[in-house]
């Protein structure tokens, strides 16, 4: 039997559920966290070891108000979730929203990175009263749509696979800013992102620095290190690059910018993420 760890009286946690493999989503969307009724959802995990279910996260919306009922409407697949707040306000009063959340499988944490509005919505739609999440589609339901005429209703689809923000993050030395070492130090630069994000999709990766004030651009080329003119210094899988050195070399005395990308698109830039570092040596 499951329970909010911080329940509460009204809160409603159990309105709504969504089970995908051995995780549990709860909507409660009386949860006053927000504002009295802006609603909340709780992740549970099942532990076979011990046979229990454990909760590993509690979810607000990063702009939820009063009455918004986020978690009135739950959907789960996988690593994502989707949650709907009917009375959301952004496009009318009661007009209704959705919220998509995705663990950071580094970290384990459940990040929130897109909040879904109709492109037509109006007052009292309640867009968002249902929701329904399949691999990278969304579908959400609006009850109160008038095009059918009044409270006919509709339903919307989304692909959200264009809305999960790749997150690069690049370290020299473990450092990320204001990093200052002598010229005859080696650096060792690694690389943290989630595999998850690209799976499936051609890309390639690169690590560039750019001496500041310079029209010249190093690229690194495994395993001979730091060389002008070059394009591309790797191409091959990302699940090699998680918190993995990937250089290690010496740089003249100067201001360098250091940047890692990655391309989710082959042989093109665009779709490309990536992180930069300033480093002074002297």
């Amino acid at each position: 039997k499951l329970i909010a760890s911080d329940g509460a009286a009204w809160c409603y946690f159990g309105y709504d559920l969504s089970l995908s493999g051995d995780t549990a989503l709860i909507g409660a969307f009386g949860n006053d966290d927000n504002g009295t009724d802006s609603g909340a959802a709780y992740l549970f995990r099942y532990d076979a070891g011990s046979g229990t279910w454990n909760e590993e996260a509690k979810l607000i919306a990063s702009d939820g108000a009063e009455d918004d009922e986020f978690g009135h409407s739950v959907s789960l697949s996988g690593d994502t979730v989707l949650m709907g707040a009917w009375g959301d306000d952004d496009n009318g009063t009661v007009s209704g929203s959705a919220y998509l959340f995705r663990c950071d499988a580094g970290s384990g944490t459940w990040n929130e990175e897109a909040k879904l509005i109709a492109s037509d919505g109006a007052e009292d739609d309640e867009f968002g009263c249902s929701v329904s999440l399949s691999g990278d589609t969304a579908l959400i339901g609006a009850k109160f749509d008038d095009d059918n005429g009044t409270g006919s209703g509709a339903a919307y689809a989304f692909d959200v696979s264009h809305l999960f923000i790749p997150q690069v993050d690049i370290k020299i030395d473990g450092q990320d800013e204001h990093l200052e070492i002598p010229h005859t130090q080696y650096m060792t630069v690694t690389v943290s992102l989630d595999p998850k994000r690209w799976e499936g999709v051609p890309q390639d990766w690169w690590i560039s620095i750019h001496k500041k004030w310079s029209p010249f651009t190093f690229w690194w080329v495994y395993p001979i290190g730091w060389k002008r003119y070059q394009t591309t210094a790797y191409k091959g899988p990302l699940f090699e690059l998680i918190d993995f050195p990937i250089a290690h070399n010496t740089l003249p005395v100067g201001y360098w910018e250091l940047t890692f990308a990655v391309d989710e698109m082959d042989s093109t830039y665009e779709g490309t993420y990536f992180d930069t570092v300033s480093v002074r040596t002297y």
